[in-house]
């Protein structure tokens, strides 16, 4: 049994036994991306709902023994974790993807104690790949590839320039097994590159159309409209006739919600009942990250409603650090404005916050505009991400409309399923 610690962590998750509510999922995309015919997928879901835990733990599965008999793995993986918010380049990623494949940096991360003979065989093949590069530069530091080495004049490694190049490397090194590539915080890409984002979308299209049997890539973001954006497969885009997989995550089952806080509370040996679970699983939406905050507080003080009010401060923090990543936005108190009636309506039009901010209509649809950029409204003005719901506290107690014996805590004004501590799950 893992500890609640463990349980309630706000850190990524690579153990299968810790998604809660995943299990299905994670072999979901097992079978998706041993397919021949799929290449590219793009994991969909709300803030805080575990897609980078699930990149992780896929990446665990497709690299441990254990977990590959479990989830029937046939194949011999090479696995390679990216996170975009640390690469600024397609030099830099060209650089990292050549080093985590050499290096096997993503299983070591992982603790995997005896690296596959596989993986060892497939970084001695990338070390041949490299005979060209020493031969022209004398000797090529691969911890540093990509940078010029002297003997006599400057050389820099051609492959590191070029991720075309670097997807023929990986091609030819892989040979008997296959490689899967992960790349986290897509929406970087579309923020950051400028002018550089058709090199990324080239360097996916050559895997699509060339490289399908031996290379996969699975993508994901927290900011789901700018990977949207990056990856549209319009007549006039570079991923034109491309076909890319989406697998959509969320909240996760009342069940699964409430074996996740007992596993932890039961760890803690703190007590608990089926209002507190009830009222929990309710305020939290049962997004895996919310519940996590909750959890965490609720052993610290043992308190319903104070583990409640922390977890909702924490996640609050997150929800106005994303509002505040808005560029180039006037006003910014207007965007507080509108995310606060949002908070407390779930829905929210032009006219109704330009009468509120004492603006145009146009002006008003700037706003909801931004906010569905990042993911806050959909395209009709309603709630899309119940995180937005950690900038109110106005809790109130119902009582189970079925059988009038049950309780639990509610937000006020939020139509959304609920369950009573009678086990009755009700819509307001």
């Amino acid at each position: 049994m893992f500890s609640y610690t463990e349980i309630f962590s706000d850190k990524e998750r690579f153990i299968p036994e810790l998604l809660y509510g995943r299990e299905d999922a994670l072999r979901k995309l097992v079978d998706l991306v041993s397919k021949q015919d799929l290449t590219l997928f793009f994991i969909k879901g709300p803030r805080r709902s575990g897609k980078s835990s699930l990149l992780l733990t896929l990446l665990k599965i497709l690299s441990n023994g254990e977990y590959k008999q479990k989830f029937n793995v046939k194949d011999n993986w090479i696995p390679i974790m990216v996170k975009l918010d640390a690469v600024t380049s397609p030099l830099s990623l060209s650089n990292l993807l050549l080093r985590r494949g050499l290096t096997n940096y993503t299983l070591k991360r992982l603790n995997v104690k005896k690296i596959p003979t596989y993986a060892k065989v497939f970084s001695e093949k990338i070390e041949e790949q490299l005979t060209v590069g020493r031969a022209l530069g004398g000797g090529i530091s691969l911890g540093n590839i990509g940078a010029s080495v002297s003997k006599g004049k400057n050389f820099a490694f051609p492959y590191s320039i070029d991720l075309s190049l670097v997807s023929d490397i990986l091609y030819e090194s892989a040979e008997g097994s296959k490689i899967i590539i992960m790349f986290d915080e897509l929406q970087y890409i579309y923020e950051n590159w400028k002018d550089n984002k058709s090199i990324f979308l080239q360097f996916l299209k050559k895997i699509s159309d060339e490289y399908y049997d031996r290379i996969k890539v699975v993508m994901t973001g927290s900011v789901i409209r700018p990977a949207e954006l990056l990856l549209s497969k319009d007549y006039t885009e570079e991923l034109h006739g491309r076909h890319i997989e989406e697998y959509n995550i969320g909240e996760i089952s009342f069940d699964d919600a409430e074996k996740m806080l007992i596993d932890g509370f039961t760890s803690a040996n703190v007590n608990y009942n089926d209002y507190i679970l009830s009222s929990a699983l309710n305020l939290t939406f049962r997004i895996p990250g919310w519940l996590a905050y909750f959890g965490k507080y609720y052993v610290e003080t043992g308190k319903l409603l104070e583990a409640i009010n922390k977890s909702y401060e924490e996640m609050g923090s997150l929800v106005r650090e994303e509002l505040g990543k808005l560029k180039r936005i006037k006003k910014r108190e207007y965007y507080d404005t509108a995310v606060n009636m949002l908070a407390k309506k779930g829905i929210l039009t032009p006219l109704e916050l330009s009468k509120q901010l004492n603006i145009s209509a146009h002006e008003a649809e700037i706003i909801l505009n931004n906010l569905n950029y990042i993911d806050f409204i959909n395209e009709k003005g309603e709630l899309k991400d119940y995180t937005i719901a950690s900038l109110r506290n106005d809790f109130e107690e119902m009582i189970c409309p079925i059988c009038n014996s049950g309780r639990a805590l509610v937000l006020k004004g939020l139509h959304y399923f609920v369950r009573f501590s009678c086990k009755h799950v009700v819509k307001l």
